[in-house]
């Protein structure tokens, strides 16, 4: 707080002193006393006004001011005339200097940001020493600092890059296998990091080449033959035959001789005995089909046959000239090729097809012979995609695709969808089972005019029909189900097997009674011992509360379902399953047959 400026009393004459120059020293007027003292200030003394503050001497924090007057006695300035002070100081400036900010000491390193690799570490400092205040200045410089560090490199786990192409086939013929690999460069495994995890390989089975040729193996030797003489050196004799197994497909024949001789011995024979030679024979034809030739006639030594080793005297063969009576510049006929399977008219129209060839490539002149041989075949329409298979091969084509094919069943043209590449090919399709809907009284036939493999189908009718088409006493079927597992597990595959049974057991059994069936293959290759290892699939009787409409259960139990092929549909309690209880819910179940083989065609 400024001090209140005091008022200078006013001389009697009512004039203010004058002022004297800021530079003036005034006389003072006051003498001290000898008690050192000051005297009173003298009659007529006055104070000039104070003059304005002076500038405060600091900018900032807690500075001074000043302000001033003169003592004034008659006109001039004195230094002790007046009472009071010439002088007045105050405080001011009372606001805080501005402080800038000092850094602190930098703080440690951080740690590393990774473990491996490069990366990167901080550290930091606070403008804390002093802080900044008051309107100072923030500390210069960067507050943190990034250093790099751990330049040791990661480890790299290796992961495998694309499956390279399938090889081929191997062996080429025949059931072989085929495999795929990857390579583990996707990236490669570096610096401690782990080796890929999985196969680098896989195998698959292929059996859709060419049945592989089998060479001919002999069987074992018979016995040996009775010694082939009645007294004294004779012979004895065995054979083998070359059918463990034949050759097929190409093999070869078995090397060596079918006939094996050793001699034997009997009790010396008795003088030789001559015989007798039977009447001639009649004379052959000529020799030869133009010109001049030979005809012969012939005599056996057998009216009596010659006894311990005698004979009989002359010959055994006599020859005459012969004229043939055609001249040799006659043309033989000659068969052409065969003409184009085609349907045969009449009473056989849509049962038979027929193909046919004439003796005109040449035809026979000049008296020479006619063809020898057939002019015409016939054979039957396929009745089954496994006679429509050979059919192909008999005439030199190449295997039908797979899908689908007209056969005849009975007297009725059927389409049916045949398998010509898997398993030896020659399958029909009976059913196709994709749901559990729609099949009760539909489950021996269902839209039996759109054969595929996706929806519903049945033929299960015609069946017993293709059977009897065979001729080896046997059937086989198969069954399979494709992207199992989709209830609990998920096994992307087809599973299945094959089975064989005789031809007296009929596809519409209406009991569980068909069974010592014979498993021929299971793919993959395992072995459940299941209820479709045991049975031929069968129709319940509608009675039946099972809910099994097509299956290879015993059905003794109500659960025990186990090996269905179709169902009857129970929402959220039963699914179609052919095959174990842990693998339930299958996409679609195939049921397929193939019946023995059956003639191709015949001649007339």
């Amino acid at each position: 707080m400024h001090q209140s400026q005091p008022q200078a009393s006013t001389p009697d004459n009512g004039k203010a002193s004058p002022e004297a120059p800021p530079n003036e020293v005034l006389p003072d007027d006051r003498v001290e006393s000898e008690s050192n003292e000051l005297l009173p200030a003298e009659k007529g003394a006055v104070w000039s006004e104070w003059t304005d503050w002076t500038e405060c001497s600091l900018t900032c924090g807690k500075g001074q001011k000043a302000r001033f007057r003169e003592c004034r006695l008659d006109g001039r300035v004195s230094r002790s005339a007046c009472e009071g002070e010439s002088r007045e100081v105050d405080t001011c400036m009372d606001t805080p200097c501005a402080i800038d900010g000092q850094w602190a000491s930098w703080s440690k390193w951080s740690v590393c940001s990774v473990t491996c690799g490069q990366g990167t570490k901080i550290r930091v400092r606070e403008c804390s020493d002093p802080e900044p205040q008051f309107g100072g200045r923030q500390c210069p410089g960067r507050r943190g600092e990034i250093a790099y560090c751990n330049a040791t490199e990661c480890p790299i786990h290796g992961g495998y890059g694309q499956w390279s192409e399938w090889t081929e086939c191997h062996p080429s013929c025949g059931r072989g296998m085929r495999n795929r690999t990857r390579k583990c460069d996707n990236p490669r495994p570096q610096f401690g990091g782990d080796r890929c995890n999985g196969l680098s390989t896989i195998r698959a089975i292929c059996d859709d080449s060419p049945p592989c040729p089998i060479d001919g193996g002999w069987s074992e030797w018979t016995t040996w033959s009775r010694c082939a003489a009645s007294c004294g050196v004779g012979q004895q004799i065995r054979f083998r035959t070359c059918r463990r197994p034949p050759p097929q497909h190409g093999g070869k024949d078995c090397e060596g001789s079918r006939k094996d001789a050793r001699k034997c011995w009997l009790p010396k024979c008795p003088d030789p005995v001559n015989g007798n030679w039977s009447a001639w024979s009649t004379w052959t034809e000529c020799s030869v089909s133009c010109g001049l030739g030979l005809v012969q006639r012939t005599r056996q030594c057998d009216n009596p046959p010659p006894q311990h080793g005698g004979i009989c005297v002359g010959n055994s063969t006599e020859f005459l000239g012969c004229d043939s009576g055609v001249h040799c510049d006659a043309v033989n006929g000659q068969w052409s090729t065969w003409g184009p399977w085609v349907p045969c008219g009449g009473e056989c129209a849509g049962k038979t097809l027929e193909r046919i060839r004439t003796c005109s490539d040449p035809a026979p002149q000049h008296g020479g012979k006619k063809c020898v041989g057939i002019g015409k075949e016939v054979r039957t329409t396929p009745r089954s995609c496994r006679q429509k298979q050979e059919f192909a091969r008999a005439d030199g084509k190449p295997t039908p695709p797979n899908g689908v094919h007209d056969i005849l069943v009975g007297r009725e043209t059927v389409p049916v969808f045949c398998d010509f590449r898997r398993h030896g090919g020659g399958w029909t399709l009976l059913i196709n089972s994709m749901t559990t809907r729609g099949w009760e009284g539909h489950v021996t036939l269902r839209n039996p005019d759109s054969p595929n493999l996706s929806k519903d189908y049945s033929i299960l009718k015609y069946a017993d029909t293709i059977r009897d088409t065979g001729t080896e006493g046997y059937f086989e079927y198969r069954i399979e189900a494709d992207d199992i597992g989709k209830g609990i597990l998920r096994v992307s595959e087809k599973w299945g097997g094959i089975w064989r049974a005789p031809n007296n057991y009929t596809f519409t059994a209406r009991n569980s009674s068909q069974q010592g069936i014979e498993l021929v293959e299971r793919f993959p290759p395992r072995r459940d011992n299941d209820n479709i290892d045991m049975r031929m699939p069968w129709i319940p009787p509608p009675t039946d509360t099972s809910p099994a409409l097509l299956t290879s259960s015993e059905r003794r139990y109500e659960y025990d379902w186990w090996g269905t092929i179709i169902s009857k549909h129970r929402t959220g309690s039963y699914y179609t399953n052919p095959i174990h209880p842990y693998r339930p819910n299958p996409v679609r179940i195939l049921y397929w047959m193939r019946e023995g083989r059956a003639p191709i065609y015949t001649k007339s």
